[in-house]
């Protein structure tokens, strides 16, 4: 019987802000067509979203923090990464830390939207997504509802990993300021 391959962790950070005539909104990415890191250059279930930036632990990473600073410092650019975390590194929060997936996401409420100003999406980013407290009930399940060479067809469509889907619920929960 073959051998099951242990998955590698991973670590994902969601951001929820204020934004101004919109309210509290947790900040996610798409997923693009491409990711130059995979042989074929496709990324797998392509449209759609993630939290705001998420990705595997490597060898040369001491600590979880440090994987995330270094993944989201690829992913939304070095001063969004530098502003999100380290500036504010203790107001960081498990989420969710899902043995199964072998992944843990952290999540922070920024007040100040600003910093979505220093964010510089990378080459294989299908953009961002505001999404507001009210529309977490019509997140459709990415890997149940869609295939992964597909992916999400539909812009006006947001889908998302289970745990995913857990954190960003858990994000409103816990760090949105009560209304």
């Amino acid at each position: 019987m073959a051998e099951q391959k242990a998955k590698k962790r991973s670590v994902g950070l969601v951001v929820l802000t204020d934004i101004p005539g919109m309210g509290v909104v947790a900040v996610l990415r798409r997923r693009g067509k491409i990711n130059p890191e995979k042989d074929d250059f496709h990324e797998s279930y392509p449209g759609g979203c993630q939290v705001t930036c998420h990705g595997k632990v490597k060898p040369e990473d001491d600590k979880e923090d440090e994987a995330l600073l270094r993944e989201a410092g690829e992913e939304i650019g070095q001063e969004a990464a530098h502003k999100l975390l380290v500036q504010n590194r203790g107001r960081l929060t498990v989420l969710v830390d899902d043995r199964e997936a072998n992944a843990v996401t952290f999540g922070i409420f920024m007040p100040d939207p600003d910093f979505i100003h220093l964010i510089r999406l990378e080459v294989s980013s299908g953009g961002l997504e505001l999404l507001p407290q009210s529309e977490i009930g019509n997140i459709r399940d990415l890997l149940r509802d869609f295939d992964k060479r597909t992916g999400v067809t539909d812009t006006n469509v947001i889908a998302m990993f289970p745990d995913e889907i857990k954190a960003v619920r858990l994000a409103f929960e816990i760090l949105a300021p009560a209304s």
